[in-house]
């Protein structure tokens, strides 16, 4: 690990272990998208659960909504990450990226730790989509999932995963047809 890496731990609900420069895969969802449950979700139940949307808002299938969140995710590329791929579905979002560490043309974007990024992304995301929503309250779950991509294999796996939730989901046929994936590498 080089010197300019910082290792961070902290534990909410979650354990969140944040390396500086490092890969991640971020799964973020909105507020009031889980039931209550006495013990923590797995990820693979949340995923199920959440690809379901029995329950819970589902502002981000709103074209206006999702814009907004897009656009706030390109705006942060190449400022204090870069994006590798990228799906926003009705209820959350994935994000495959490497953490960009010294950037000194970040900005607004003072705060490039990765719970500074994330902060700023839901929190920015959140004033503009109330407003086209016109309502007032909790956009965002307060904590998202985070995990530090390991290897080459596994961050290909993740890439595949997350191009193909809206797959997964049974919303299209192939992940290109659906309007807010994206890949860095597929669309240039």
């Amino acid at each position: 690990m080089s010197p300019h890496q910082i290792r961070q731990f902290y534990r909410r609900n979650l354990p969140h272990y944040h390396i500086s420069g490092a890969e991640y895969f971020i799964t973020t969802r909105l507020s009031g998208t889980l039931p209550i449950k006495d013990q923590p979700f797995s990820f693979a139940e949340m995923e199920a659960h959440l690809h379901q949307t029995i329950e819970g808002p589902t502002w981000l299938a709103n074209p206006k909504v999702a814009q907004i969140v897009w656009d706030a995710l390109m705006y942060r590329d190449g400022k204090v990450y870069d994006l590798h791929a990228a799906c926003i579905m009705s209820n959350h979002l994935h994000l495959v990226f490497r953490h960009l560490v010294d950037s000194s043309e970040r900005g607004p974007l003072r705060n490039n730790s990765l719970p500074g990024i994330l902060h700023s992304f839901k929190r920015k995301t959140a004033v503009d989509a109330n407003k086209v929503l016109k309502r007032k309250g909790v956009f965002w779950q307060d904590e998202s999932f985070d995990r530090v991509i390991r290897s080459q294999t596994e961050w290909e796996k993740i890439i595949y995963y997350t191009l193909n939730n809206p797959v997964k989901a049974s919303l299209v046929k192939n992940w290109q047809d659906w309007p807010w994936t994206y890949c860095k590498w597929s669309r240039t």
